[in-house]
């Protein structure tokens, strides 16, 4: 509801005068510093997990990740015999009922 409120912008007029005396001046910027509590020091080392520091370890979890969860691919089988299960329900009815003057086929 906000974004369709008309909005009005008030326009800005620069003084030359005021340009000129700011350009002169050098302008430092702080970085910013939120929640800093001190300096930044590398307390770990970079890999995350130690053991795949080995390629038997990574070899390993990459077949971990790549083989899929049993349930999961047992659901999708399911869903799809299902379906196709429906589909060929449905298309018996309509052969095995021939259709009656006057009305239409729903399909």
């Amino acid at each position: 509801m906000l974004l369709a409120a008309a909005a009005f912008a008030t326009p800005i007029r620069p003084d030359p005068r005021k340009l000129v005396k700011d350009a002169g001046r050098r302008h430092e910027f702080v970085p910013a510093r939120v929640g800093w509590n001190g300096p930044e020091t590398r307390t770990r080392d970079l890999a995350a997990n130690p053991a795949l520091a080995e390629p038997a370890a990574i070899r390993a979890s990459l077949i971990a990740a790549a083989l899929p969860d049993p349930r999961a691919a047992l659901a999708v089988v399911a869903a799809i015999l299902l379906l196709r299960r429906l589909r060929h329900n449905k298309g018996a009815q309509l052969r095995a009922a021939p259709p009656q003057p006057g009305r239409e086929l729903a399909a």
